[in-house]
């Protein structure tokens, strides 16, 4: 077999009596493994329905849109800057979202750059709730009720400013509250360089507070959220469902369209054209009941594949239909790409991923899936 010399940052140093001996730890030569983008799931979805698919919503709690709606138009205003600023100086975000803001789950400069560069203009692509409305509507009916708090949002959900509205008195301060990873991209900008909001004739003082996707749904529970950014079914159950703190949230528009993309392993795949070659194949993916698993099988089902869902990794897969196996994050479903899990040592062939996630594989060099 034949053998090579791995990086600098492989060689162990073993020190015997003051004298330093270098030895190198060798593995054997493996084929090059390549990641590539099979299909863009917001392109598959469009294709389909004629219009993309919202992934996070900018909510508001309805008691303050009620209350003062030109100021949440102010608010959403400058969500919508810090988007555009987002897509049009992919280097600059992606460093403000690592060095600045010290994002825990983006920590990679040039897959966020890159993956802003190739399809920001699609995804930070900011909408009012009213012009989203067939979109989100459309889609929110395709997730089970269970997931967005028991019905599809009637239109008090989908939040418009009367056309009488005049500017009130806001006092106090506001919070802005965005998960961390994606939907933080989107409102990076705003995060690193506003910290007040114009509103008539006062510099309304604006908390911002990136958090964990678990610790924004405990702040709409409880309402101590004013603005948030969340995946759209949670934006749909915090308006269905009263928190604790007696408050809903309405939509008032929209932060971020389709982030997944189904990624193969081409050095095992050899490439495919078509959605029809995924027939007997395995998918790894996540989320079977919300927006990634809806969003692949929906188009799957679209195309007039049959699914088959997997009950564990090693099922017996279903050579007349697509073979999904949901695993339990987009990370596990990343390392089960990479042959990080036991279940897939060899590495997955297939795997739905969500963004920058899907792009940080794509950039992965041999050596740094071996040396990470």
């Amino acid at each position: 077999m034949k053998r090579k010399i791995v990086p600098l940052a492989m060689i162990l140093v073993l020190a015997f009596g003051g004298v330093l001996t270098f030895l190198a730890c060798e593995r054997p030569v493996q084929e090059p493994t390549t990641f590539r983008i099979a299909f863009n799931m917001q392109e598959e979805w469009q294709r389909e329905f004629g219009v993309s698919y919202p992934q996070v919503g900018i909510v508001a709690r309805e008691d303050i849109a009620l209350a003062n709606p030109l100021f949440v138009s102010e608010v959403v205003s400058m969500i919508q800057q810090s988007m555009n600023f987002a897509k049009d100086n992919p280097q600059a975000v992606a460093n403000i979202v690592v060095n600045e803001l010290n994002s825990t789950e983006l920590r990679n400069v040039a897959a966020i750059q890159t993956f802003v560069a190739r399809d920001g203009a699609d995804i930070f692509n900011f909408q009012t709730a009213v012009e989203a409305q067939t979109a989100a509507c459309a889609f929110l009916g395709r997730l089970s009720l269970g997931t967005i708090g028991g019905s599809v949002p009637d239109e008090e959900f989908y939040f418009n400013v009367p056309s009488d509205a005049t500017i009130g008195t806001v006092e106090g301060s506001f919070g802005l509250h965005v998960p961390d990873g994606a939907p933080l991209i989107a409102a990076a900008h705003a995060f690193y360089t506003q910290s007040s909001v114009l509103y008539g004739q006062n510099q309304i003082y604006m908390n911002f507070v990136p958090t964990t996707g678990a610790a924004i749904g405990s702040a709409l529970v409880s309402g101590a959220a004013d603005f948030a950014l969340v995946p759209m079914n949670l934006a749909a159950t915090r308006f269905n469902v009263l928190g604790t703190g007696g408050h809903r949230y309405v939509l008032v528009g929209i932060a971020l369209w389709g982030i997944q993309y189904l990624v193969e392993n081409y050095a095992h795949t050899g490439g495919i054209d078509s959605l029809n070659d995924l027939v007997g194949e395995k998918i790894v993916a996540f989320q079977p009941n919300l927006t990634p698993g809806v969003v692949l099988e929906t188009i799957l089902t679209q195309a007039g594949l049959s699914i088959n869902r997997l009950d564990t990794p090693h099922s017996t897969l279903d050579p007349n239909a697509v073979n999904i196996y949901y695993h339990i994050s987009n990370a596990a479903v990343r390392n089960a790409m990479l042959g990080r899990v036991a279940a897939f040592a060899g590495g997955a062939r297939f795997a739905l991923l969500a963004e920058p996630m899907a792009t940080e594989l794509l950039l992965m060099s041999e050596d740094d899936i071996y040396l990470e």
